[in-house]
């Protein structure tokens, strides 16, 4: 008790006041700050865009591509690329597609559909894109050329990188080998 009287024993009763009133606003203000942290934590993950590649290869039907987000906020593509044959066709360049679609095999009298990715890409939570395409041709009643592209499309691997609103990045890979 000795010591609390020397080290406040000069302190006025509105000086001890004060002291309290200092220290309760500086344990608001980090309590304020931490929960502001917090809140942008928890922001940005409520937002997070999580994008899935899934593959149609059921011989009869569409061999396709398709890209989709399963997250909760919007992706925004930056790139899409893919390595077939240790080669990287990306899909911002419709010279680049061209030569996968000529690296597969596929004839280029046959139909096929892609996207092209001029600037980002935006892909909206619980919706999918359909990335690349062959329609099943009504002559190919064997689905000759149709198991040829199903098993072409299997030895794709793709990279996908986007971003949330929060300008945080991802990457999502498939190897569909």
């Amino acid at each position: 008790m000795q010591q609390a009287n020397q080290l406040f024993g000069n302190f006025t009763s509105g000086d001890i006041i004060a002291l309290s009133s200092l220290i309760i606003a500086v344990l608001a203000l980090v309590t304020t700050f931490w929960q502001a942290y917090l809140s942008r934590k928890h922001n940005i993950l409520s937002v997070k865009p999580h994008i899935a590649i899934n593959t149609v290869t059921i011989v009869g039907d569409t061999p396709r591509i398709l890209i989709l987000n399963n997250g909760s906020g919007t992706a925004f593509i930056n790139s899409i690329d893919i390595e077939f044959n240790q080669k990287y066709f990306s899909f911002k360049s419709r010279n680049s597609i061209r030569e996968l679609i000529d690296a597969m095999g596929v004839d280029r009298n046959d139909l096929c559909q892609y996207l092209y990715i001029a600037d980002n890409l935006s892909l909206t939570p619980n919706s999918s894109i359909q990335l690349l395409s062959f329609p099943v041709s009504k002559y190919d009643v064997d689905f000759i050329k149709n198991q040829s592209v199903i098993d072409t499309i299997r030895m794709f691997k793709i990279k996908i990188e986007y971003t949330c609103i929060y300008n945080k990045n991802y990457t999502s890979s498939s190897d569909l080998a």
